[in-house]
């Protein structure tokens, strides 16, 4: 006697099919779930970070970027003068973590100041110049890291 099975009327890949679009469909749903509770920079992220940066201008203005370090357009101590350089890269790329968060307004502004100062530097410009560039900066920077939480 034979025995005979009964076709199948679905195809064999279908609950495959389905099991990998429900994956599929999962893994999509976590990562966005993932992507909306990706942490933002905080109102108090912005406020430490413009005034790690502020105290970095600082310290180029006081000690790295003088009179005894750049004269008529000259290097004299090429170890400040490069010091001076890496500050600006380093203020530069610490307000790229925060710059997204700022105002257009305020991010437009200090992104001209600090193009302003990476020339000034570049250019070796005259001490009280960049003085006067990190000062504007400092100021702006500061408003950042007074400002209300929101």
């Amino acid at each position: 006697m034979a025995v005979v099975r009964p076709r199948r009327r679905r195809p064999a890949w279908l609950p495959v099919a389905i099991l990998a679009a429900a994956i599929v469909l999962v893994a999509l749903l976590v990562a966005g779930w993932l992507r909306t509770r990706a942490p933002s920079a905080t109102s108090a992220d912005v406020a430490a970070t413009a005034s790690q940066i502020a105290a970095e201008l600082d310290v180029l203005a006081i000690s790295l970027y003088t009179e005894e370090t750049i004269q008529d357009g000259q290097v004299v101590q090429a170890s400040e003068y490069e010091a001076a350089r890496n500050a600006v890269a380093r203020a530069r790329a610490n307000w790229e973590h925060i710059r997204g968060t700022v105002s257009p307004d305020e991010r437009a502004a200090i992104d001209d100041l600090f193009d302003q100062l990476a020339r000034a530097v570049d250019s070796r410009a005259p001490a009280a110049e960049v003085q006067g560039i990190v000062a504007e900066l400092q100021t702006r920077l500061r408003s950042l890291a007074a400002a209300p939480a929101g």
